[in-house]
């Protein structure tokens, strides 16, 4: 299998991909559902053998996720949560500034935006203040007034 890129700088970039452990009947099951064979590891690791898995695995539903309230702290978190819905209380949400934590931050800004709690939404400066929470965040919140700091994707 090529694991090579092709394009432009495609010689800067080598990829270690994982190699199958030769399941054969893994391997048939990917060719008939017209899957590439370079999913077999990932299927393997995760002990997805069978058609019915593989196609979950594509199309998950939200019963297969696990109770949120199995997370330690969780639910302190609601009422604390729940506390500042009801009262209206100012909320900054803080999101690290790589995809998935501006994309974090744009989704919790969405939903107190419909609860329509009051909130305001910090992205740090990667130059200035470098990864994860910072001091100037911190006091910022202070200083506009948020009652709550939520992280995201820190």
């Amino acid at each position: 299998m090529n694991t090579e890129p092709s394009g432009l700088n495609a010689s800067i970039f080598h990829w270690d991909v994982k190699t199958s452990k030769n399941n054969e009947k893994l391997h048939l099951l990917l060719g008939e559902m017209g899957i590439d064979q370079w999913f077999a590891p990932i299927f393997e690791d995760r002990g997805l053998n069978s058609e019915a898995q593989i196609r979950t695995f594509f199309n998950p539903t939200s019963q297969l996720l696990h109770s949120p309230f199995l997370m330690n702290g969780m639910e302190e978190a609601v009422e604390v949560m729940n506390t500042i819905v009801a009262h209206q209380q100012k909320v900054m949400v803080f999101g690290d500034y790589d995809v998935d934590g501006t994309t974090a931050a744009a989704m919790m800004s969405d939903f107190l935006f419909q609860l329509e709690v009051p909130h305001e939404v910090y992205i740090p400066d990667r130059h200035k203040e470098g990864y994860g929470l910072s001091t100037k965040a911190v006091e910022e919140a202070v200083q506009n007034g948020c009652k709550l700091l939520i992280t995201l994707d820190c």
